[in-house]
């Protein structure tokens, strides 16, 4: 029913959260700790949300398996710089 519908999308949409947030800890792992890369993440959510969605749209695809991963990647690297030029950090 209408139930399953909305479950499943709340689970793409945490899966998309979790994908994005590993392609954005490539970056953050550098420069952060496991504690700031958690607190960097949760408030740039929707980035990580929109690039993780990207990623899993790309990855179900046969081209995608190939190019989604350094692609998410670098979008991701792109965006880390990007929020951080934001912030003035």
């Amino acid at each position: 029913g209408p139930l399953a519908f909305v479950t499943g999308i709340l689970i793409f949409l945490v899966q998309a959260y979790y994908a994005g947030f590993g392609n954005f800890d490539f970056s953050l792992e550098r420069r952060f700790t496991v504690r700031e890369t958690v607190r960097f993440v949760r408030s740039s959510r929707g980035s990580a949300i929109a690039n993780g969605l990207v990623f899993l749209l790309l990855i179900s695809t046969v081209v995608g398996i190939l190019v989604a991963p350094a692609w998410s990647t670098i979008a991701a690297a792109i965006e880390v710089e990007r929020i951080q030029e934001a912030r003035g950090s």
